[in-house]
């Protein structure tokens, strides 16, 4: 089990926090390393994405995005100004 928090702390940081479960004994237990491993290298990767990412008010959403307008309506009650 992986949660994932993302919290928006100023105009330009965001803390993310993630935690993860895995089986009780983690030394021996390869395929949780492995995860851990590829969660610790994608986040280097995408570091580079988030740098330039930027609020867009409206941006341009198709049908297999989801609830995501109804997300960000949300979401917007945090946003710094």
């Amino acid at each position: 089990m992986l949660y994932h928090v993302a919290t928006p702390e100023d105009g330009d940081q965001t803390r993310l926090r993630w935690s993860m479960v895995l089986s009780e004994n983690n030394e021996t237990d390869d395929a949780g390393l492995s995860v851990l491993a590829a969660m610790s290298e994608g986040v280097k990767d995408d570091i580079l994405i988030w740098e330039e990412k930027v609020y867009q008010p409206n941006p341009v959403l198709c049908d297999g995005d989801g609830p995501i307008a109804r997300n960000r309506k949300w979401f917007e009650q945090f946003y710094i100004r």
